[in-house]
């Protein structure tokens, strides 16, 4: 699998300071049965960066829509060495950049409350006319200074090949909560739809570690079936799955997904979930 440069060397953009930063803490309703961070809340937690940024720039809804203009996502990386834990401090340092005058680059880390690398997400949008299904040349919207182009060369998306065949599928229903601002099916909803086909086991005891979207064609029906399609293959010892998201019946994609997958210690994560338990007793008992 293609991928980004390593996770510990920081930032791929050159230079400069941080265009958002924010901490949470991560909440009991926002990991899974294992006690970390879910992947929808990492991707939730990336688009609110890149729209309070948009926003406090006059450059998103609201106010923004008058111009019939919207921001959509046209790929999304993420690479993770580590997945934080339930109440666990997370810090999140956002830096975007132009690229080619078409795509609004986003670099997103995520660091824990000692500064360590989690996660990185690497995220293109792009400016959409929404009355002529156009993408707007971003030196037509930004201002002067908001057009430097400080991210890398090199960090361009790999092709993600289509399946040669599909070894797994699933059909999902597009629900009225998978609708976004645009009533379009929201981004992480493709990758919902990629994740929950791939077996139980892998879910169960694996963890997704890398993964590359690119959006093909927007669907917003509800109650239109979408299947999800799955080739795996091996890459190492790590499970991998190349992904395809189409309308049932069609062939049109709507969206091309790799994955790769990491064995999770279940050990460790229920030591540190017993830590955390007895950490909150001992506060209750305290108060």
């Amino acid at each position: 699998m293609p991928r980004l440069a390593s996770i510990e060397g920081g930032f791929m953009f050159k230079s400069g300071q941080s265009d958002f930063t924010k901490q949470f803490k991560v909440r009991f309703s926002e990991v899974d049965c294992r006690g970390y961070l879910r992947i929808n809340n990492i991707i939730h937690t990336m688009l609110d960066a890149t729209n309070e940024y948009y926003v406090a720039m006059a450059l998103a809804k609201p106010g923004f829509e008058y111009l019939n203009y919207s921001w959509i996502v046209n790929r999304i990386s993420i690479q993770a060495s580590k997945y934080p834990y339930w109440n666990d401090t997370v810090v999140i340092d956002a830096r975007r950049s132009p690229y080619k005058n078409i795509y609004d680059v986003w670099e997103v880390l995520l660091r824990d409350g000692r500064g360590d690398h989690l996660i990185r997400i690497v995220l293109y949008l792009v400016l959409l006319n929404v009355k002529l299904m156009q993408p707007v040349l971003l030196n037509h919207i930004l201002p002067k200074e908001y057009m430097k182009e400080t991210c890398s060369k090199d960090n361009n998306f790999k092709t993600i090949p289509s399946l040669e065949r599909c070894d797994r599928e699933a059909v999902f229903p597009v629900q009225f909560n998978d609708l976004d601002l645009n009533k379009h099916v929201s981004s992480f909803v493709y990758i919902k739809w990629a994740c929950e086909s791939v077996p139980a086991q892998i879910l169960m005891e694996y963890q997704l570690q890398e993964l590359d979207i690119s959006y093909k064609k927007q669907t917003s029906q509800l109650g239109k079936k979408i299947t999800s399609q799955i080739q795996s293959f091996q890459e190492g010892t790590q499970p991998s799955f190349l992904h395809r998201i189409i309308e049932n019946g069609g062939t049109q994609e709507l969206a091309r997904l790799r994955t790769r997958w990491k064995k999770v210690s279940e050990s460790k994560a229920r030591r540190h979930l017993n830590l955390m338990n007895l950490k909150n007793i001992y506060t209750i008992v305290r108060l």
